[in-house]
């Protein structure tokens, strides 16, 4: 289905009354286009409809006609944390917002999120634009472990073939 008829029927369910449905109809489309503003402007119009000023502020927060109160909900439906508020947004990290307002919500969240410990920005480098890679240590670790549990279980491995030859050699 085009996203032209998946809006247009997101719009009528609104019409009709039900959010919900048009909820799930956006919601699906957003899977599939996670950077188009159109998508995002309906899902967050579904909320509005809906009464939920917290999920409206989310898939508004990159938009440049978001409501202070619906980003302000949002942020406190996530506890104010960059971490939270990032996981949520599912927007792409190279993605520009739609607008200056949009632009500077973003960019001060991506400053949030770079201001966290580097425990907390672990899985966010999609989302945010953070290089999450292990880097040289964390590789040079898993090596370091790796080596020493094979001459772990090649040293077990003589001992067992020694035990064993003593047994038939008597």
């Amino acid at each position: 289905m085009a996203i032209e008829d998946t809006l247009a029927r997101a719009a009528a369910d609104i019409e009709r009354g039900d959010a919900g449905l048009a909820r799930h109809r956006l919601t699906s489309l957003r899977a599939q286009y996670p950077g188009d503003f159109e998508v995002r402007r309906a899902l967050r119009d579904a909320c509005r409809a809906a009464l939920d000023p917290a999920q409206a502020g989310r898939w508004g927060f990159v938009l440049e006609d978001a409501t202070a109160e619906e980003i302000a909900a949002y942020e406190r439906s996530r506890g104010r944390h960059p971490r939270e508020m990032v996981s949520q947004l599912s927007w792409p990290a190279d993605a520009p917002a739609e607008g200056p307002a949009g632009q500077a919500r973003l960019d001060r969240l991506h400053r949030d999120v770079r201001a966290l410990p580097k425990e907390e920005r672990a899985g966010l480098e999609r989302q945010s634009g953070e290089d999450g890679s292990l880097g040289f240590d964390g590789v040079a670790c898993g090596c370091v472990i790796l080596f020493a549990y094979t001459l772990l279980l090649l040293a077990l491995g003589a001992y067992q073939f020694q035990q064993i030859l003593r047994g038939w050699l008597g």
